[in-house]
């Protein structure tokens, strides 16, 4: 009897355990399920809070480019204000290396003397306007250094259409003495150069001893003249060569002069007849540009019309406008 009990009692124990089991396990399944359900119903019920981070994120950066454009478009604006306007009138101008006008006209040589002339009103403008750096702006333009040997000041270099190369220096010249008297160390040439002062300056070049003889007027140019030739430019430049003649009779009538190119000899029917010249006139300029019998014919032929010729007679400093008719 107590045998039966005891088997009867471990199966049902057995049986309870199974139960247990099972139970244990629907309940876990259950859980599960329970879990997975909320969560998947959370995550329905909320929004993406990173997406709309980074949709707020792009808007703020859009915003902040968008600012900086504006600011770089406000500084753009101002950019071209500044650049388009003009200086105060305290604004210092540069120095004058090269001139734009002429202050001094150097004549051709005679014997060994070359008489130079200078405009003392330009020349007093041109102190006036380089006052400020005047110093420094003398020793750019003619750097030299003392040679013991000859007592004398060596030119080792000139800036072009300078003040002193108007004056007529030239790259390698010595200057031996100003009214007579040599160089002394210490003497302060370049100041002494620009004194307005008649002045008779003594230099050697290329082992030839020359003067040059400085003299000022007050006013070395004319009131512009006005000349008009009936033909049109076009002809003009068609019937150039002839006007002017065969590259021989170019290097025959016209001379390369320190200032620009002279006239030797003209014809009836020679183009600077017509435009009223003279034998001797020496051009200094064409349309601003210094002439050469290389460059004589292109200037001329190239220059757009009115020609603007600027040329020397007797000392004096002239203006000629050249017109023409007008193309049909």
């Amino acid at each position: 009897m107590n045998k039966i009990f005891n088997v009867f009692f471990l199966g049902l124990s057995l049986v309870m355990i199974s139960g247990l089991i099972y139970l244990s396990l629907k309940v876990t399944d259950l859980n599960e399920k329970y879990y997975a359900t909320y969560v998947k119903q959370e995550l329905q019920s909320k929004p993406d809070t990173t997406l709309s981070d980074k949709i707020a994120a792009l808007t703020s950066s859009l915003d902040t480019q968008k600012q900086t454009i504006s600011n770089l478009k406000q500084e753009l604006a101002d950019l071209k204000v500044q650049t388009t306007t003009p200086p105060e009138s305290n604004f210092l101008p540069a120095p004058e290396y090269s001139l734009a006008e002429t202050v001094f006209v150097t004549n051709p040589l005679q014997g060994n003397t070359y008489k130079v002339t200078g405009n003392t009103v330009k020349m007093d403008s041109f102190l006036e306007r380089n006052e400020i750096f005047l110093e420094y702006l003398l020793k750019k333009i003619l750097p030299f250094e003392y040679d013991r040997s000859k007592n004398a000041i060596y030119i080792t270099d000139i800036m072009p259409n300078s003040l002193f190369a108007q004056m007529g220096f030239k790259k390698g010249d010595y200057l031996l003495s100003i009214n007579g008297n040599p160089y002394v160390k210490g003497m302060d040439v370049r100041y002494k150069l620009i004194e307005n002062d008649p002045k008779k300056i003594m230099i050697q070049r290329n082992k030839q001893t020359l003067v040059l003889d400085i003299g000022y007027n007050a006013e070395t140019q004319k009131t512009s003249q006005q000349i008009s030739l009936n033909i049109t430019k076009q002809q003009f430049n068609d019937n150039l060569t002839r006007l002017l003649g065969n590259a021989k009779l170019v290097q025959d009538n016209y001379q390369d002069s320190q200032n620009g190119i002279q006239i030797k000899n003209l014809g009836a029917d020679n183009i600077f007849t017509l435009m009223q010249l003279k034998e001797d006139d020496i051009i200094t300029a064409i349309n601003n540009k210094t002439p050469s019998q290389k460059e004589l014919v292109d200037l001329l032929q190239y220059a757009p019309s009115p020609l603007e010729i600027t040329y020397l007679r007797a000392d004096t400093q002239n203006k000629l406008s050249v017109s023409f008719n007008q193309e049909n």
